[in-house]
């Protein structure tokens, strides 16, 4: 599946991703009128692990500019914001979920899943949520990812000194929720066997 984000490229394997762009899904769209934010990905990888993501690309689009990525000097607002992102898609899972308890066919549903192979539900919306949401009750099955590019001139080390600066505080914030924070980019890219992350201007 082929996903577009912030002028990224993600294709994720569909052997092994289930993947819904979140801000473009009409739960989100109903959530987000009530004030509450959202990750642009979430994803299961390999049945086992639900991964959201969150896509930041502070390249340079004006290389005139001396800060193009000024967001980034007020890095604990930019983790607050980041976190809010994250602790708000939680809310939304559960309420996704209450809203199918009210429905009598997913009560059905819910007391004969045992009996019931998944593949023949593979592909359906409501079964995509049933499934993050009961993987996102297990801490250590959740997997936070922020995706954020940084402007080619910064040095390397700079890049590298900065993502690991966000990695920690993000652990920290969302500790709550997630053992596991990852913050990836192309040049640090991660799924390497199932998801390749490309510029738009790189095709």
């Amino acid at each position: 599946m082929i996903l577009h984000e912030s002028d990224l490229v993600f294709d994720f394997d569909d052997a092994i991703w289930q993947v819904k762009k979140y801000d473009d899904h009409h739960y989100y769209k109903k959530f987000s009128g009530v004030g509450l934010k959202g990750v642009d990905f979430i994803g299961i990888y390999n049945q086992d692990k639900v991964v959201f993501i969150e896509v930041k690309n502070f390249r340079a689009k004006h290389p005139t500019r001396e800060e193009p990525f000024t967001v980034l000097k007020e890095t604990k607002a930019f983790i607050n914001h980041i976190g809010d992102k994250l602790e708000d898609t939680f809310r939304a899972t559960t309420a996704i979920q209450g809203y199918f308890r009210k429905k009598w066919w997913y009560r059905t549903y819910l007391s004969l899943e045992s009996f019931i192979p998944q593949h023949w539900f593979l592909h359906r919306d409501w079964l995509f949520w049933h499934q993050v949401y009961q993987l996102a009750q297990q801490k250590d099955k959740i997997e936070f990812v922020i995706w954020l590019e940084i402007e080619e001139r910064i040095s390397e080390k700079g890049k590298a000194d900065l993502s690991n600066h966000i990695d920690n505080m993000l652990e920290e914030q969302l500790a709550e929720f997630t053992n596991e924070v990852i913050v990836a980019s192309v040049d640090r890219p991660i799924y390497k066997d199932s998801l390749l992350v490309q510029l738009k201007n790189s095709f």
